[in-house]
């Protein structure tokens, strides 16, 4: 199984997505994007595959994607849903170039660099980023754009952050990689109702 491209779709009027998911059960597969992810799962429980990280998720589950960075949410067998998420994808170069450059800027510029691993959040840091994605969805585009915007600011001052894949994974794999990644995500799916242990 092999990470595939996913062009993420703007609607008119839109630089960025937000969009809120109502599925039986999570269907995205193994797939990667040039725009940077965040993501709240609303309900759901299963497996998280970010970069070479493999978790399991639940409500509540609050990530941030970096640039072309793998990854996707499967839920078990027996999962009978709904799966409910938010999703919100931005390219870095949402208001133009050299906006990360600037001052005011620098610590999302921060959290965006390690958003090339993935972000986990939890607390009420992450309570916080859920209540606002929740309003996200319903704003207008300018109101939507600014609530992004004091979102990733407030993230990346959040405490007990977790980054997720390895420090030696590379986003941009060569054929050879993605063979290896795609067995490894091969095996755990087909053993995903016996449980997979979680790396603290």
């Amino acid at each position: 199984m092999r990470a595939s491209l996913e062009k993420v779709a703007l609607r008119p009027g839109e630089s960025f997505a937000c969009r809120e998911f109502r599925l039986p059960r999570f269907d995205s597969p193994f797939h990667f994007h040039p725009e940077c992810e965040l993501t709240l799962v609303e309900a759901s429980h299963g497996l998280r595959f970010v970069g070479d990280s493999i978790e399991r998720f639940e409500a509540g589950d609050l990530v941030l994607l970096g640039s072309n960075l793998p990854h996707y949410w499967t839920n078990p067998p027996d999962w009978r849903g709904p799966a409910r998420s938010v999703v919100v994808q931005f390219p870095l170069d949402l208001l133009g170039t050299g906006w990360l450059d600037t001052p005011e800027f620098a610590a999302v510029r921060r959290l965006l660099v390690k958003a090339g691993r993935g972000v986990h959040f939890r607390g009420r840091a992450a309570a916080a980023a859920a209540r606002r994605l929740r309003t996200m969805t319903g704003l207008a585009p300018f109101a939507r754009l600014q609530l992004l915007l004091e979102t990733l600011h407030a993230l990346a001052a959040a405490p007990g952050a977790r980054l997720l894949a390895s420090a030696g994974f590379a986003p941009a794999m060569g054929v050879e990689d993605e063979g290896r990644l795609g067995r490894v995500l091969d095996y755990v799916n087909q053993r995903a109702a016996e449980g997979v242990q979680q790396r603290e």
